[in-house]
């Protein structure tokens, strides 16, 4: 065994296996095979050569010490990834160095830049949220300011203060925002029912509502909820610290948007029927600054055709306040891949086409994907296709997969032979259930993502990582099927 190979292996923590690693010496020392021998993989898509008997069983216990190794690493100094720290992007380099990939970013380096703009509260910033009679004059003399700091959560995607925001009627979740009656003003909208704030599934449906009073015209947003006070703690918590695209205009933004608790609802709804006209002054003393991220960018070459790949997309780092279980369970099984990847080309053969990497920064906002789908259409490696990994559970084996997104028939019956020759079964999707590899549709490749099904029932599993060694063995499969078979479209 070379010394190369050793050194892999004890890498991974697999020292032992190199003694027992004997019958297959001599297939691994073997001069490469001459270009015009190349052997071609039929259908199903490739996989390690039937000669190696032990193979599956080999990768499968790379995984395991590469499981072993980086989970409490990523689990516990790197389990909050922020998008402004550098050390993530050092740790991966260094493992896609280890794995042997080359660097394949902007200049041929392994990092490309990615602006963004972090607006945060700092601690010792007092937050005023204030409603008033627009015309105190020509109101009951009990009328008076309202306090809303205390019941409530508030954002601004940009900071300054804000005097004198006309606010509009309270209007029901779901019903039409005319223009002529919401325009220049703070929509208040009352939810139909209490939404769980510490769901990532409420953060989702509180951005689609901002942005639907953000096409009526609206300058802000309050939504009124029947949650209690505490439920918005999370809320505050991941709003103080909010990153955004370095390019967006302030236009596309709305000036102030919040969500208020059963008990500042009530008296908003109350004080609204004192007088005919309110209006909204804010101060939510943040500070705005611009922040350089990056983008980590490897590849796999390829025999026939370096300059085209399949790729892989995966983001690295972890939205703020949560806990980022479901991102590092994607970033591991996507570098898990990788590894195999790099150890089935050693055992086998290149493939035809290039596999990249690119571990972008998200930030919430898809960042690092659109800066990469950018860069990619006039530069660096052609992509002709694009897969991610979306729902992923460590110690389950999901039966039915789900492949969801914007691709042809035929990248369509390669996942499913892939997924048939695992014994599982696929189901297909027209939306893409990872918003952020959007950027990528504006190209003629195939773009998706796999993963669990919602519907799919666990199986039954022998260890803690039974879920992703069957994903990574899927991705690992259908990614060499896709370098080996699609090509660029011909328009």
């Amino acid at each position: 065994m070379s010394a190369g190979r050793r050194r892999f292996i004890r890498w991974l923590g697999l020292g032992p296996l190199a003694q027992v690693a004997c019958k297959i010496e001599a297939i691994l020392d073997l001069p490469p095979v001459p270009e015009v021998e190349r052997p071609s993989f039929p259908e199903p898509p490739p996989r390690i050569p039937e000669q190696l008997a032990d193979a599956e069983e080999f990768l499968h216990a790379g995984l395991e010490a590469f499981f072993a190794r980086e989970g409490p690493y990523l689990q516990g100094e790197l389990r909050q990834r922020s998008p402004e720290q550098p050390h993530t992007p050092e740790h991966l380099i260094g493992l896609l160095q280890a794995f042997g990939l080359e660097a394949a970013g902007p200049r041929g380096g392994w990092l490309q830049p990615v602006a963004l703009r972090l607006v945060e509260h700092p601690a010792d910033a007092a937050v005023v949220v204030r409603v008033r009679p627009e015309h105190p004059g020509n109101t009951d003399a009990a009328v008076v300011p309202i306090d809303l700091s205390e019941y409530g959560a508030f954002r601004q995607r940009r900071a300054g203060r804000i005097d004198g925001l006309l606010l509009a009627g309270v209007r029901q979740v779901g019903e039409p925002l005319p223009r002529e009656l919401v325009a220049g003003r703070v929509v208040l909208l009352r939810a139909a029912k209490e939404l769980d704030m510490t769901s990532d599934a409420a953060l989702e449906q509180l951005d689609g509502l901002a942005a639907l009073a953000r096409q009526s015209g609206a300058a802000g947003c309050v939504v009124l909820t029947a949650c209690a006070d505490d439920a918005l703690v999370r809320l505050r918590e991941r709003w103080s610290r909010q990153f955004h695209l370095g390019e967006t205009s302030e236009a596309d933004e709305l000036v102030l948007e919040g969500v208020l608790a059963a008990s500042g609802s009530e008296r908003l709804v109350a004080a609204l029927a004192s007088a005919p006209s309110w209006v909204l002054d804010a101060d939510l003393g943040l500070r705005e600054r611009t922040v350089v991220s990056h983008n980590v960018i490897g590849r796999i070459a390829g025999r026939e055709l370096p300059g085209e790949a399949a790729v892989v997309v995966c983001a690295w780092d972890t939205p703020g306040g949560g806990e980022g279980r479901p991102e590092t369970l994607r970033l591991l099984a996507s570098l898990a891949t990788l590894a195999q990847l790099v150890e089935w080309q050693r055992r086998g053969a290149q493939p035809r086409r290039s596999i990249v990497v690119v571990f972008a920064v998200d930030a919430g906002l898809g960042a690092g994907q659109l800066e990469h789908a950018r860069w990619s259409t006039g530069a660096g490696v052609q992509p002709t296709s694009l897969v991610a990994f979306d729902r992923l559970v460590a110690d389950v084996v999901a039966p039915q997969l789900l492949l969801s997104g914007h691709f042809d028939a035929k990248v369509g019956e390669l996942a499913e032979r892939c997924v048939r020759e695992d014994g599982r079964g696929l189901q297909f999707g027209k939306e893409l259930t990872l918003p952020s590899l959007s950027p990528y549709l504006r190209t003629a490749i195939p773009v998706m993502t796999i993963g669990a099904a919602v519907d799919a029932a666990p199986a039954a599993s022998a260890t803690a990582w039974a879920g992703l060694h069957a994903e990574v063995r899927l991705l690992r499969n259908l990614l060499l099927a896709l370098a080996e078979q699609v090509g660029p479209r011909v328009e």
